[in-house]
């Protein structure tokens, strides 16, 4: 699911609160959901210098790697959330000369691939299945999981971030390991919905 979104149908929150700041220099919104990769959120600023040589949006302290970002669009006066995680990046593009900031985001997965663990889940006395520890690590990171049970193990060994670990015990399974609205799924593929169609909003 692609979305694009023009600043007046969209709300960009950071932290929990709107950038009415910034929503001048706003130019438009992109959010990207894949049910086999993390969802993604690219917000795009217009940016100009001061005659101090400073940038509202450059400048601004609200932008910053590890700072919650969350993308609502306005649709038929109804609020949809379209994406929730963390600003990952920050980057100057240039369109022709005219400068833009742009802010990437990635869904909480990320929280999951910070640190490398080396911990072994189970033994012969305590076996655990794959729906153990899927649930224990989203449990450890305040998130929820609606999980199948895979295999069983007396022993298993991670040596990874707990994101990899779950992506490949959902390989081993043939299963599908999907983020949504802090709930993960890990189960089979779910192959009966349709597709969904890019949602584009723009400017009315």
């Amino acid at each position: 699911l692609q979305a694009y979104a023009a600043a007046p149908n969209c709300i960009v929150t950071i932290d929990g609160e709107a950038i009415d700041d910034l929503a001048a220099a706003l130019v438009w919104v992109e959010t990207n959901i894949h049910r086999s990769r993390p969802a993604m959120a690219r917000v795009r600023f217009g940016t100009t210098r001061r005659d101090d040589g400073s940038s509202q949006v450059v400048d601004a302290e609200r932008l910053r790697p590890w700072k919650s970002l969350a993308v609502t669009a306005i649709l038929d006066g109804q609020e949809v959330a379209l994406f929730s995680g963390y600003i990952i990046r920050i980057e100057t593009e240039f369109c022709g000369k005219t400068p833009h900031v742009v802010v990437t985001g990635q869904d909480k997965t990320i929280l999951l691939d910070r640190e490398h663990k080396t911990r072994v889940w189970g033994d012969a006395g305590q076996p655990v299945t794959d729906e153990d520890v899927v649930s224990a690590i989203a449990a450890e990171y305040g998130l929820s999981a609606d999980t199948h049970t895979g295999c069983s193990h007396c022993g298993l060994n991670q040596d990874e971030t707990d994101i990899r670990l779950m992506n490949r015990l959902a390989r081993a399974n043939g299963f599908e390991l999907v983020l949504c609205e802090d709930r993960f799924y890990f189960g089979p593929p779910r192959l009966d919905a349709e597709n969904e169609n890019p949602i584009l909003i723009y400017f009315g």
